[in-house]
């Protein structure tokens, strides 16, 4: 006769797993993974944010400047927040070439002034662009 042995269902439990310390140290490894991505990102929206103000101003000063040659005058001597507003805001020429032309910046939130001031300086009646700020 012949005995065949055959494995019984309680042989399930001693099969071979993960035990309790492998996964709490693969969560602490990937915890400390994480924090370590989190703060490389942490300075990538500030520089988004300077590079968008400075576009902004960029674009404000050269749009203050084209609507001065086409005979608007939106610089308020020493007041370069109202300045800005005012190029925002924006106006039309009544006469010459540009006559009915808006000139404008309309999409620039109100809230965007104090970013944008950072890199424009009044020059007289002039508004200037600086890249490096003041």
């Amino acid at each position: 006769m012949i005995i065949v042995a055959t494995k019984s269902p309680k042989s399930k439990a001693h099969c071979k797993g993960y035990s309790l310390v492998e996964i709490i140290v693969t969560l602490c490894v990937l915890g400390i993974l994480t924090s370590i991505v989190v703060a490389s990102f942490a300075g990538v929206d500030d520089s988004a944010r300077e590079t968008q103000h400075k576009s902004n101003a960029q674009e404000i000063a050269a749009l203050c400047m084209e609507a001065q040659i086409a005979g608007l005058d939106f610089v308020v001597p020493n007041n370069l927040h109202q300045t800005i507003k005012n190029v925002i805001a924006g106006g039309t020429p009544s006469e010459g070439a540009l006559r009915g032309v808006k000139f404008s910046n309309e999409h620039l939130a109100s809230a965007d002034v104090a970013g944008v001031c950072e890199f424009l300086k009044l020059n007289g009646k002039q508004l200037c662009y600086q890249g490096a700020g003041n």
